[in-house]
C-alpha cells in the first residue's frame, strides 16, 4: 500500500498525538504552543500542498476558489482519520439545519430526523440508532432516485440540497468509512495515498449542500471551529 509523502513525514506524529497536532494545524495558538513545547511537528497547510494526494482539484477544473478552500481542509483533515471526517459531516448537518427552513414540511421532518439520527449515531452509538440511521439513509435514497427519474431536473436538484448535508453525512458515516474499519490492513487507512479522494467525497458533498444554504466560506469556518472545540476537548487523553 502507497503511503502518502505527508504521512512518511508526520504519521508517527498524527498517530501519538493525533488530537494536538489536529488542534495545531487548524491554527489553535495553545495548541502551537504545546506541540513547540514537546518538541512535536505537526503539519501545515503548506505540506498538504505538496503532496498531490490531498489536492481537492487534480484536475485543475475551473472551479470557485472558496469552495476548492473548503475542500481542501476536509482534504487536509482526512489525514486524522475517518472520526475527523464524521465531526466534519456533522458540523455540516447541523449548519445548514440552522441554515435552511424553506422546504417542504415532510422534507424538513425528514431531513431533520435524518441530522438528528446523525448525530446520535457520531455521539452515542448504538444498535437502535444505527438501525434506524440505516432505514433512514434509504429513505433518503429511494426518495431522491424517485426524482432523479422525473422529467424534471429541478426537482432532483432541489432534493438533493434540500436533504443535504443531513444525507451526506448519514452516507459517509454508513457508507465506506463504516465498511472499511475492519478491513484488516496494517498500515492506518488515512496514511493510504488513495484513502483521502476516496474517503472525502460525501463529506465534500456535505459541505457544498450546506454552502448552498449559507456559504463556502461560513461551512469552512464552521469545520475549523467544530473540528478545535472537539480536539482539544481530547487532548488531554494525550
Amino acid at each position: 500500500m502507497a503511503k502518502t509523502e505527508l504521512w512518511h513525514r508526520f504519521g508517527d506524529t498524527i498517530l501519538s498525538a493525533p488530537n494536538l497536532t489536529l488542534a495545531a494545524f487548524l491554527g489553535h495558538a495553545p495548541s502551537i504552543a504545546v506541540a513547540k513545547q514537546r518538541s512535536i511537528n505537526f503539519p501545515k497547510s503548506a505540506d498538504f500542498q505538496i503532496d498531490p494526494a490531498y489536492d481537492p482539484n487534480i484536475h485543475k477544473l475551473d472551479l470557485d476558489a472558496d469552495y476548492l478552500s473548503a475542500s481542501f481542509l476536509i482534504r487536509c483533515a482526512s489525514a486524522w482519520g475517518g472520526e475527523v471526517l464524521l465531526r466534519v459531516v456533522n458540523s455540516c448537518s447541523l449548519l445548514q439545519i440552522a441554515h435552511h427552513s424553506s422546504c417542504s414540511p415532510g422534507i424538513r421532518r425528514l431531513r431533520d430526523e435524518v441530522a438528528f439520527t446523525l448525530h446520535a449515531l457520531i455521539d452515542a452509538p448504538s444498535p437502535p440508532v444505527h438501525q434506524k440511521a440505516t432505514e433512514l439513509l434509504k429513505r433518503c435514497q429511494v426518495l431522491y432516485r424517485h426524482q432523479e427519474a422525473s422529467s424534471d431536473s429541478n426537482d432532483s436538484a432541489l432534493m438533493w440540497y434540500d436533504l443535504g448535508a443531513p444525507w451526506c453525512g448519514l452516507e459517509t458515516a454508513l457508507g465506506n468509512l463504516g465498511a472499511r474499519r475492519d478491513c484488516g490492513e496494517t498500515e492506518p487507512a488515512p496514511s493510504n495515498s488513495t484513502w483521502s479522494a476516496r474517503e472525502t467525497v460525501w463529506p465534500t458533498r456535505a459541505m457544498d449542500a450546506a454552502s448552498h444554504w449559507s456559504s463556502h466560506s461560513i461551512v469552512r469556518d464552521v469545520i475549523r471551529s467544530s473540528l478545535v472545540a472537539w480536539a482539544v476537548s481530547r487532548t488531554e487523553n494525550e
